[in-house]
């Protein structure tokens, strides 16, 4: 994949790109438990696929508010889903926390923060917060219309590599090197002269071939 590939593509789905993040936003309209669904969402797909992380929050909905973790661990490994031990516990831990920390009032707490990567930084940094590390911290936040996180999966780091953007096609493994990654995705989308929030979008795309939250 070259440059020109990367422009031809965006010219051909930025409509695309803009209905889809014009879905992000609305998604914060949604309820408290439906914001937490979409956490949830993020913590099965570390890993693991962005449709197998849907489906499997469709199956577990009924139980995501209520079940303890051996429960929420049945209805994981009922949906057929892999890693269903460890990531029951993440769930049910971080869904404490944030009946403790906030009173579940998630939507709340997002707008309290005025900086971005503090924003953010509670969700990666936050020990009581499991599963979601500096990736998924920028899926979930970006799932509801925040701004200016890069959520540097596999498909996007080779899209950068294979264009010039990055040395290295290897996934950041601490958080200095994820903020390093994203620095430079940002000076390469300036240098594109595309928006850097839409050239995640088409970065993924460009792997893939379709678009999933």
């Amino acid at each position: 994949m070259t440059i020109n590939d990367l422009k031809k593509t965006y010219k051909e789905i930025q409509s695309k790109i803009h209905s889809t993040q014009a879905e992000f936003k609305e998604a914060f309209n949604r309820s408290d438990e439906e914001i937490f669904l979409e956490l949830c969402f993020c913590i099965l797909a570390a890993g693991t696929s962005a449709r197998l992380a849907l489906n499997t929050v469709e199956r577990i909905k009924c139980v995501v508010f209520d079940a303890d973790p051996d429960e929420m661990q049945r209805a994981l490994k009922a949906a057929r889903y892999r890693f269903h031990t460890v990531r029951a516990e993440y769930i049910v831990t971080t869904r404490e926390f944030l009946h403790a920390d906030c009173g579940f009032r998630i939507k709340e707490k997002l707008l309290s923060f005025t900086d971005i990567f503090k924003r953010r930084e509670y969700f990666a940094d936050n020990k009581s917060v499991r599963g979601i590390g500096y990736k998924e911290g920028s899926h979930f936040l970006r799932n509801l219309g925040f701004k200016g996180y890069a959520i540097l999966d596999k498909h996007v780091i080779n899209s950068l590599y294979e264009v010039g953007a990055v040395e290295s096609d290897k996934r950041p493994s601490t958080k200095k090197r994820y903020l390093a990654l994203e620095a430079e995705m940002k000076t390469f989308s300036d240098k594109l002269g595309i928006d850097f929030d839409e050239l995640d979008l088409l970065l993924w795309y460009s792997k893939t071939g379709e678009i999933i939250k």
